[in-house]
């Protein structure tokens, strides 16, 4: 079903409802045979819908609904009801699939590697494929700043890897010749070739594709009882169209795209909010805040350590260039500057041998790192002569308004706020799940780990994921609600959502939570008048007081009202307002 089918049927009743009404008014004959002829065809065309939902799916569908009313109204004599209720369903119906339509159309040009040729070099001949006809033993040519699309080892190149999107870790890694990587990073400085270990379709990515659209195609059962509810009530379809029509229009402006209203409601009724952390809360973007000495001054270390990072083109390198600047230190020239296993770099400096690393990379040249360390961040060591003298405390810079915000949430109406990151460090993950202030803290997470966790809460009550990266795609399919945030980032997590915010600001998430909430209560109040009115019109009717085909048009009369009520849902509410 579309859109434009509901539109024709929409339209066809309405000439229907036309003939009838000015037939009635005129008694001109051709105006009776306009509406009748008007009315079969679009009995036709939902009896018609009706059975093939009944063949194929075995499915009743508010098809049935249409169709009951509409030969009922016929056997009556009152034919202008019948037309009235399927021009009011057809109405709601066209309205809802074009916001679902809308939607997904602009969700689709976000997504840019879509059925993207992969260039490969196969027994000495130069092709393109798709990735699902890569085979084992090929060497895929990946530019600088694509993506990898194979699983597998580099035979060629070396480059700053983006793996963010796979591992949650926030920056990026050294890959060299030998090395392994997986489909879906980001390759940053210089062009690597890759030879694949698996065929195209076993890889990561294709894999996690595949299995989302798995997922995507079993909607959550909380989504079919909604779906279930609004068809069969009379009105429901339009209460529900015009609330989610009006609200989903306002937040397109602010650049948040929602699939229908449903998504929107169930946010609105949320408990427990998952957030994802590199990306989502935080930016992935280095900052140093301070450096450690366990002897030398800080300011002789802070020398060294902008003096080798001044040789090499990566996102630590710059933060710690960029502090060492601030404080008005100026780095020396460096020789013999080399990579290091993990992540790490090394350099002479000063005739002095100075290594900047993880943990890792410090274990692996044979030296121990001082035990009892406080610091309120990441951790770049720093070594000297081959003994560890200090260390440089990066944080990954939080996004705007992220400070409070699982607060904000709770003050919302969410029982509970987990930060859920693949970032393996702790220290990390704790500071920021301090800053946002949320319930529990769960890092080193892979995307089967997420999807877990989005179960177990999932059971517990209506839960939403926020995300951004391939790691994060697959679960954000298995939640009742999946939201993205920023329109640059993984084409898996955009296709995976229910709503993506394209604004990289926490302060958008909130506004989704209260247009929801705020969507609730103009629906309730929409369906209390719905029903009010037209208990009164039964009543009056049933008394005689109304003849059948003003009781109708009395009944529909309730949607001016619903339209006006619900047109106070254009205008977004403030981060204060409910």
């Amino acid at each position: 079903m579309s859109a434009k089918i509901f539109a024709i049927r929409m339209v066809v009743a309405l000439i229907a409802v036309l003939g009838f009404a000015l037939h009635r008014w005129t008694g001109a004959a051709p105006l009776l045979w306009l509406g009748s002829v008007s009315y079969f065809i679009c009995l036709a065309m939902y009896a018609r819908s009706l059975f093939t939902a009944l063949v194929q799916t075995r499915r009743v569908t508010a098809d049935l609904l249409v169709v009951t009313v509409m030969v009922v109204s016929f056997l009556a004599k009152t034919p202008l009801s019948g037309a009235l209720v399927a021009w009011f369903i057809s109405l709601g119906l066209a309205i809802s699939f074009f916001i679902i339509e809308r939607t997904q159309r602009r969700i689709e040009a976000l997504t840019r590697q879509k059925d993207k040729d992969v260039r490969v070099m196969r027994d000495g001949t130069f092709l393109e494929v798709p990735v699902e006809a890569v085979r084992p033993g090929d060497v895929a040519i990946v530019p600088q700043g694509e993506m990898i699309p194979v699983d597998g080892q580099i035979v060629e190149g070396a480059s700053s890897v983006d793996e963010s999107v796979i591992t949650g870790e926030p920056f990026s890694v050294y890959r060299q010749a030998g090395d392994r990587v997986t489909s879906g990073s980001i390759c940053l400085a210089s062009q690597l070739k890759v030879r694949a270990d698996k065929a195209g379709d076993k890889g990561f990515l294709y894999v996690m594709s595949r299995d989302i659209a798995a997922s995507l195609k079993a909607k959550p059962g909380i989504h079919q009882r909604a779906d279930k509810i609004v068809q069969f009530f009379i009105c429901g379809v339009v209460l529900y169209a015009i609330g989610a029509f009006l609200f989903t229009g306002g937040l397109g402006a602010r650049g948040i795209l929602v699939r229908g209203g449903i998504p929107l409601e169930m946010v609105g009724r949320a408990v427990h909010f998952i957030l994802d952390k590199t990306g989502t809360i935080t930016r992935g973007k280095p900052r140093v805040t301070d450096v450690l000495s366990f002897g030398p001054p800080k300011m002789e270390l802070l020398r060294l350590a902008a003096s080798v990072e001044s040789a090499f083109n990566h996102p630590v390198a710059g933060a710690v260039l960029a502090y060492a600047a601030a404080n008005g230190v100026f780095p020396l020239t460096a020789r013999e500057t080399e990579y290091l296993p993990g992540i790490g770099v090394k350099a002479v400096a000063e005739s002095r041998e100075v290594i900047l690393g993880s943990a890792e990379s410090i274990a692996a040249q044979g030296m121990t790192l001082p035990a009892d360390v406080s610091m309120d961040g990441r951790a770049v060591w720093i070594a000297v002569d081959g003994k560890t003298v200090g260390a440089v405390v990066i944080q990954d810079v939080l996004t705007d308004s992220a400070q409070g915000l699982a607060d904000a949430l709770r003050d919302l109406g969410a029982k509970s706020v987990v930060l859920a990151t693949g970032d393996n460090d702790e220290v990390e993950a704790r500071r920021v799940a301090r800053r946002i202030g949320a319930n529990r803290c769960q890092w080193g997470l892979k995307p089967e780990d997420k999807v877990c966790l989005v179960r177990e809460l999932t059971r517990r009550g209506t839960t939403v994921m926020v995300g951004d990266g391939v790691n994060d795609a697959l679960s954000l399919s298995q939640a009742d609600v999946g939201i993205s945030i920023g329109s640059n980032k993984a084409d898996l997590a955009i296709k995976s959502s229910d709503i993506v915010i394209m604004r990289e600001d926490a302060s958008s998430l909130l506004a989704v939570v209260r247009s929801g909430r705020r969507l609730i209560r103009v629906i309730r109040q929409n369906y209390a008048w719905a029903i009010g009115f037209n208990l009164a019109g039964i009543a009056l009717a049933t008394a005689g007081v109304l003849s059948p085909w003003l009781a109708a048009l009395f009944h529909h009369a309730s949607s001016v009202l619903v339209v006006a009520n619900s047109a106070r849902l254009v205008k977004i509410p403030a981060n204060g307002d409910l």
